[in-house]
Order: C-alpha cells, then sequence, then structure tokens
C-alpha cells in the first residue's frame, strides 16, 4: 500500500503544497512561502475557504438565474436583455480567476490594520506579480 509510504508530515506537507498551488502560486512561490520562517498554514487554509465560499455562492446566483431562465423558455416567455446580461456578467464570473467585492473589503481592511512594520514583512512574502496583475491589485485594493 502506498499510502504506508508516507508519514502524516509528508501528508501534511503535499496538502500546502495542493493548497498553495490552488490558490494560483507556482513552485517557486509555494518554495519560497513554505521556506519562509512567518508561513503560517492555517492562513492558507483560511484564504481557500473564503475562496471557494465565494465561488460557491456565484455558482448558487448562476445556478438560480438559469432555472429562472428555464422557466420563462419552457413558457415561452420573453426574456430582457437585462435578464441575458445577468446571466452572461455571471458566467463570466464563475469562469474567470474572478474576486468578489467583500474578498476586495477584506484585503483592504487586513492592510489598514497591519503596522508599517507587519507591511514590510508581507511585502517580502508575496510573490513576485507582473506588472498587469499589479495594477489590477492596485486598482481592486487602492480604489
Amino acid at each position: 500500500m502506498i499510502l504506508g509510504l508516507y508519514t502524516k508530515a509528508d501528508a501534511s506537507k503535499l496538502q500546502q503544497l495542493l493548497s498553495l498551488k490552488q490558490l494560483g502560486l507556482s513552485l517557486e512561490e509555494i518554495y519560497n512561502f513554505i521556506e519562509n520562517p512567518n508561513y503560517n498554514p492555517m492562513l492558507v487554509v483560511q484564504a481557500q475557504l473564503e475562496i471557494i465560499n465565494e465561488e460557491i455562492k456565484l455558482k448558487e446566483k448562476l445556478r438560480y438565474e438559469l432555472e429562472q431562465l428555464k422557466t420563462l423558455l419552457s413558457f415561452n416567455q420573453n426574456i430582457s436583455a437585462d435578464q441575458l446580461l445577468k446571466i452572461m456578467e455571471l458566467i463570466r464570473m464563475n469562469e474567470s480567476n474572478y474576486l468578489a467585492p467583500v474578498m476586495v473589503e477584506k484585503m483592504r481592511a487586513l492592510l489598514n490594520s497591519l503596522t508599517e512594520e507587519k507591511k514590510l514583512k508581507l511585502k517580502k512574502m508575496l510573490p513576485l506579480v507582473d506588472e498587469t496583475q499589479k495594477q489590477s491589485l492596485q486598482k481592486m485594493i487602492l480604489k
């Protein structure tokens, strides 16, 4: 049995690697996070849970709108352009790495609560991002 070859620590490390990978980090970034003495796996799990909860909310909204559309279609009812646009927007949000306004607000609150020293530490821990990603994050966080 392959499971017998791995220790609990191995399984824990693998879970952390997979969690960080799901958050979109590269292998190099994952290594830098895990090797950082300030690394806290609980924060990674919390971030994962929040992202998944937001994804569930978006999928539930999309399901509701699609059910409404199905009902209207089954009774040959007219469908407004607004209804179709709303569904298209929900589809777009479900397909992309959309960050809900609630998450942006949480990020702003966290940033505002940090001391300058902690902000500097966090900046050192954050993975490098390209200029386009940096501009997008600045627009969301620094509105």
